[in-house]
């Protein structure tokens, strides 16, 4: 399944999807898969 299948059936229930990748030293939150550039570190 692509993740913009499982967005928009998420979407269609009223919620939302998050794209976290876990590392030793902390997590980053994809927030955009057309610009990779931008990420949230946390």
């Amino acid at each position: 399944m692509y993740l913009s299948t499982l967005r928009s059936h998420i979407e269609a229930m009223g919620g939302g999807l998050e794209v976290i990748s876990c590392f030793p030293d902390g997590t980053v939150k994809i927030s955009n898969f057309a610009e990779l550039g931008k990420f949230v570190a946390s």
